[in-house]
């Protein structure tokens, strides 16, 4: 799969994590990262690049 274009990096994110069914937990331990983290990257959060 791959980004549309002009497809941001959040909204990219989702729509793979959505198409492969997965919750944000479960997407998160499958890159191993937090799920908080994910969720800053879902939602596009500004300002704190300290992900």
């Amino acid at each position: 799969m791959y980004p549309k274009d002009g497809e941001t990096l959040d909204v990219y994110v989702k729509r793979c994590r959505l198409a492969l069914k997965l919750t944000q937990s479960a997407m998160a331990r499958k890159i191993n990262i937090n799920t908080q983290s994910l969720g800053k990257i879902e939602f596009g959060c500004k300002g704190n690049n300290s992900i």
